[in-house]
């Protein structure tokens, strides 16, 4: 059936009409809730014992010709009844009611709107004036035949400070395309979910065209990588914490776009901007986690926004984005020469005299070279080390265990001359320090001991951090690990088991054998730098 509206005073004659009447007030719940308590009836009367009780989040249901519980419920001649009591501030608000068949509102005791009768798709709108605190509402409703469908919302009007308490976003709407003056509604937007076509959010508000709008909200997000999804027709941007994430100010038509970025898993604040030139507006706002956040950092950690890093090259070059390790990350494209100008980075730590492992963090976005070369100034010299960065997106990557001087001369240099065309991107985010100590009482064992190059050998290891990621490095005794051959994560009671393969050649792809080099040196290494190491005798 088509939607209609009534006209502004045949509304205002039936909101004094509804003030007159002197009904009971209903026993709405006692306390402030964010949810209704629906009772649901298979008659027309709310007569009886419910049928079915529950609590609904909202109250907007279009069941069209279906029930609200199939199985449960009729399709038709069924009653409803919802109850809530919300908390508002002082002001006068506006309640819109849209529903087919009949409904009766009432609002802080008072029937409101009455029009308890079979009819189409109806909207009824009307303002009330409220003293604020807790405030009861009581819709009943019930479905004759054919279509089903009721929906109430309310908003403070533009006199008002705002709509009282809001428990998802706030939504401020604006009759111009700059967010500016005052917002001419305010209300508590469930989700950012919209497609008006060519309609308008609130008719009775805004024009079609050429408005805009903003909506705020604080939520709990876990710490870890996320993907936030914007959709707009036309201008939009967000800001994640304070961090402009996506910009898309624009007359478009509807287009998608999509950023990641690290979040520590504290309140996230959001922010979307949004504004509507002409023709067909539409926005949505999702996001997922990617992953758990990187673990954290122990020892010493410098970031690309850190006073330790350094950069130079063509300063035009440079792009800085939201996303990484801790919020944002550096990025510039590839060079296919070493010929200057290019591009480097370079970490500096600060430290004390010994041995740490050397780990990289790679972000996620602007990460798509395979050949990043990061040399590593440490107490023995220069060492250099190849990361395929696309693929390892959002890990920390171990480079080695060195000996650091202390002394200002230790540094990790990355330079985007990586002999690839410019379509591939170098990201320099956070390097780390992490001192190793060899766990007093840490054991390694092997089983079997010795063997043949590409074995497969049981790992025991033993009083180890709990709940730490423990990685296996295996190579030749006295020098550098060829790589990384596996990781799990300690156990409760220090103890950790897993199984690695060993290699059949050297980095360099010089085949293993036992009678020019005898043994391997497995070592075990937690995130914080325990150790422990057991020899394997190759065969």
């Amino acid at each position: 059936m088509p939607k209609t509206k009534w006209p502004a005073l045949f509304t205002l004659l039936l909101l004094l009409a509804a003030l007159a009447l002197t009904a009971p007030r209903l026993n709405a719940q006692d306390t402030v809730s964010g949810t209704w308590q629906a009772q649901y009836w298979n008659n027309t009367t709310l007569s009886g014992t419910p049928d079915l009780t529950r609590q609904e989040s909202g109250l907007s249901n279009s069941w069209g010709t279906g029930s609200p519980a199939p199985g449960i419920l009729n399709a038709d001649r069924f009653s409803a009844r919802w109850q809530r009591t919300v908390n508002l501030q002082p002001g006068t608000y506006r309640f819109e009611l849209t529903v087919d068949d009949g409904a009766r509102l009432w609002v802080d005791g008072n029937l409101f709107i009455d029009t308890w009768q079979v009819q189409p798709v109806t909207t009824y709108t009307g303002e009330i004036s409220l003293s604020g605190g807790a405030t009861p509402i009581t819709l009943e409703y019930f479905e004759n035949t054919g279509a089903a469908s009721v929906q109430l919302s309310w908003t403070a009007t533009e006199t008002d400070t705002g709509p009282g308490v809001i428990t998802g976003w706030r939504g401020e709407y604006y009759s111009n395309t700059t967010l500016s003056g005052a917002p001419v509604l305010v209300r508590d937007d469930p989700a950012i979910a919209f497609d008006w076509n060519d309609g308008s959010p609130a008719p009775d508000r805004l024009a079609p065209d050429s408005f805009s709008a903003r909506w705020t909200q604080t939520v709990a997000l876990p710490a870890g990588q996320y993907r936030f999804t914007v959709t707009a027709d036309d201008g939009v941007r967000l800001w994640v914490n304070d961090v402009l994430l996506i910009d898309a100010w624009q007359q478009q038509s509807a287009t998608t776009f999509a950023r990641e970025i690290s979040l520590t898993g504290d309140g996230t604040a959001l922010r979307l901007d949004y504004y509507e030139a002409g023709g067909q507006a539409e926005v949505t706002l999702d996001w997922q986690r990617l992953h758990a956040a990187p673990p954290p950092a122990t020892g010493n950690t410098v970031d690309n926004d850190s006073a330790g890093f350094v950069y130079s090259g063509n300063a035009t070059d440079w792009d800085v984005v939201a996303g990484g390790y801790d919020g944002t990350l550096r990025w510039t494209r590839s060079s296919a020469t070493a010929d200057p100008p290019y591009n480097w980075g370079r970490w500096y730590p600060d430290l004390t005299p010994g041995i740490y492992v050397l780990s990289v963090y790679i972000p996620d976005e602007y990460s798509t070279t395979s050949r990043a070369r990061y040399w590593i100034s440490h107490a023995d010299g220069y060492t250099v080390r190849n990361v395929d960065q696309s693929a390892n997106g959002g890990r920390w990557v171990t480079l080695g265990t060195f000996e650091f001087s202390g002394n200002g001369s230790d540094f990790l240099s990355l330079a985007d001359v990586t002999y690839e065309s410019e379509t591939r991107l170098v990201a320099y985010d956070a390097a780390r320090w992490t001192p190793v100590s060899e766990a007093e009482n840490a054991a390694v064992t092997l089983s079997p001991s010795a063997g043949a190059p590409g074995a497969t050998v049981t790992v025991f290891g033993s009083g180890f951090p709990p709940g730490q990621t423990i990685f296996a490095r295996i190579g030749f005794p006295n020098t550098e690990p060829f790589g990384q051959y596996g990781q799990t994560t300690v156990q409760a009671d220090g103890t950790a088991v897993f199984n690695v393969t060993i290699p059949t050649t050297t980095p360099g792809g010089q085949p293993l054998s036992g009678d020019s080099r005898p043994q391997l040196v497995l070592l075990l290494i937690t995130e914080d730098g325990t150790s422990g190491t057991a020899t394997f005798n190759l065969q």
